[in-house]
């Protein structure tokens, strides 16, 4: 069944549920958009983006070996000499949920990806080694920027023509649904990737808006 679209009414209800708690309010994606309207759509689709690989990255580690000598690692005040021939894996949610640089770490909040600059909405760039979603440095991704505009252009095109919904449990309001998504998404382990343990309790349904 079809769901008819009514963008005021869609985007309180996607706010309504806790998926956009936080972000500020943009303007309701017409079918054909302006520019500023679609620029300003794709901007929050950036936000949701970066969130959500900063608190399930791809990867949890960054294997890492030293060479035939030894290396030294200099954390704050201390000096660390990692022995020769030795593997390391540094742990990329650790410094991704570290209150040091990410202040209410384990919130799962999109609106601090965005400031003002000279009175515009500007994309925060993180302080350098506290982002590795794509790793860093000279090896890190080659596929970053394709990625990127992959979801973007996915979740805009997407959501254009498409709403999503949590299929309801017998008796479930949609605060008790969001409730259980909740749990189930963050409840996660470790295997070859991150993955939620049990994601088969958690449905979506895809419906499409009829004009």
């Amino acid at each position: 069944m079809g769901h008819r679209r009514n963008p005021q009414r869609d985007h309180k209800q996607r706010r309504g549920l806790g998926l956009l708690p936080d972000l500020p309010t943009a303007p309701p994606l017409p079918r054909r958009p302006s520019p500023s309207i679609l620029l300003s759509s794709l901007c929050l689709a950036n936000l949701l983006q970066y969130e959500t690989l900063r608190l399930f990255p791809p990867i949890l580690a960054l294997p890492k070996h030293t060479s035939s000598s030894p290396q030294a690692l200099k954390i704050g005040d201390r000096t660390i000499i990692i022995p020769a021939h030795t593997s390391t894996s540094p742990s990329l949610l650790a410094v991704h949920t570290h209150p040091k640089y990410w202040p209410d770490p384990m919130e799962w909040k999109p609106s601090r990806w965005m400031t003002k600059e000279n009175g515009r909405d500007s994309l925060v760039t993180p302080a350098r080694d506290t982002y590795f979603p794509w790793s860093d440095g000279p090896q890190n991704c080659p596929g970053r920027k394709f990625s990127e505009v992959e979801f973007v252009a996915v979740l805009a095109l997407l959501m254009r023509d498409h709403v999503l919904r949590i299929v309801k449990g017998d008796g479930e309001n949609d605060d008790k649904a969001r409730e259980r998504a909740l749990r189930v998404i963050n409840d996660c382990d470790m295997q070859l990737l991150l993955r939620m343990r049990d994601a088969d309790q958690l449905k979506l349904k895809c419906e499409r808006r009829l004009e």
